[in-house]
């Protein structure tokens, strides 16, 4: 999986369940299951903050989200 689908997999959730793509939540799901993530900045957007979010993180989050029905 490369980059762009992993974050456009993440952006699609955003536009089907905004609460659930909140940078803060993705970011505890990543500290929830051991990844690396930077803490989103104050008022910073699901966009703003996927870039800075290490690649191997989000590829293991989708992963782990289709394995367990999540995404």
């Amino acid at each position: 999986m490369t980059r762009r689908n992993t974050t456009a997999r993440l952006t699609a959730l955003e536009a089907q369940s905004p609460e659930k793509s909140d940078p803060w939540n993705i970011h505890a799901g990543c500290q929830s299951l051991g990844l690396e993530a930077p803490e989103p900045y104050p008022g910073e957007t699901t966009q703003e903050w996927l870039p800075r979010v290490p690649f191997a993180s989000l590829e293991a989050l989708v992963a782990w989200g289709d394995a367990n029905g999540r995404l």
